[in-house]
């Protein structure tokens, strides 16, 4: 049973591209902000069950604690779920080759 105090959200990663996802209450999404917000722990816990059992869908499901904006929309609590939410701290792939690029030239 989760520890967690507060509005969760479930996310996950889609196995076949890896890409985080979240729960909005019928499907998965990319984007966080359509994420259904749990204020039932018990519910959250089914729909936590329901994910780890989906293994041919997403992979390392957990509950993650949100804060909620004035429109009650989830904002992220904690400083992994924020990078996950936002993408990485650093740039990298042809961003960062094209940065590279860049400096080179002058």
């Amino acid at each position: 049973m989760s520890r967690k105090k507060g509005p969760q959200i479930l996310t996950a990663n889609d196995f076949l591209s890896g890409d985080i996802v979240y729960w909005t209450g019928g499907r998965w999404s990319r984007v966080h902000n359509e994420a259904h917000v749990f204020a039932d722990r018990d519910e959250a816990q089914a729909s936590l069950a329901a994910a780890e059992d989906d293994e041919a869908t997403v992979v390392g499901a957990f509950l993650a604690v949100v804060a909620l904006d004035c429109n009650g929309r989830p904002l992220p609590n904690h400083y992994r779920d924020r990078i996950r939410a936002t993408g990485p701290t650093i740039r990298y792939g042809k961003a960062a080759a094209a940065d590279h690029a860049l400096r080179q030239t002058g």
